[in-house]
């Protein structure tokens, strides 16, 4: 099921004098906010956690409050500086050119290739993110495991950003904005962009003794119960 982000639903928010920190009804959304908000200065496996617990928060919709910092929360992950190493990436590159994203080279950028899409819908640019990939993705990068229940009526599948929601939220300014805009004026950028995934196999028919190590420890796990109490 997807959802549509609205600038009118957001315009409240964004003129209040409180955050979505300060305006979270619980702990753990408070917690989300401030996690979420300087996700940028983590490691790969810290981003890795941190948006993946926001996805399965936002499949989950379990809160109205949710819904309404849904953008607001994206848009910390899809900033102004993360579309502009998208651009620096494919500006100026041929038609045909492909440009790939590693993930230990920049996670952020990686996990938007792999679970978003842009797509233009009433001559509006719209970014398009698939939550149930951005779980599996940044999930399987990050060190903390979460166990998910989800109802089928409840389990959101894709949000939809308008390219003017998040030009308001980030409250860049407009010189930097004419650095992006560029991006966004065909899908040509993003269909450029492909993330490049690396297998190790072992060599056939090597000799070589290979010791066996021991197994990794077990990640700690986070459930997420379905109609979970707020704390």
């Amino acid at each position: 099921m997807p959802e549509q982000c609205d600038l009118g639903d957001l315009l409240p928010l964004l003129s209040s004098a409180g955050t979505p920190h300060e305006l979270a009804r619980s702990q753990a959304q408070r917690f989300l906010s401030d996690y979420i908000s300087d996700v940028a200065r983590y490691d790969a496996p810290g981003q890795a956690a941190g948006l993946a617990l926001l996805a399965s928060v936002l499949r989950a919709k379990r809160d109205q409050a949710e819904s309404q910092y849904a953008a607001i929360w994206l848009a910390n992950w899809l900033s102004s500086d993360l579309f502009e190493k998208a651009f620096a990436k494919t500006k100026g590159k041929g038609k045909y050119t492909l440009v790939y994203v590693q993930r230990d080279e920049d996670f952020t950028l990686w996990l938007f290739v792999k679970c978003c899409r842009l797509e233009r819908v009433n001559n509006e640019m719209n970014v398009v993110v698939n939550l149930k990939l951005m779980k599996e993705f940044a999930g399987a990068s990050s060190p903390i495991g979460i166990i998910e229940d989800l109802s089928i009526e409840s389990d959101v599948h894709e949000i939809t950003l308008p390219v003017q929601v998040l030009y308001r939220i980030w409250g860049t300014s407009e010189r930097k904005l004419e650095t992006i805009r560029p991006f966004f004026f065909k899908t040509d950028h993003m269909d450029k962009l492909k993330t490049l995934d690396t297998i190790i196999r072992p060599a056939k028919n090597s000799d070589t003794v290979v010791a066996i190590k021991d197994a990794a420890p077990a990640r700690k796990v986070l459930s997420l119960p379905k109609g979970s109490p707020k704390t």
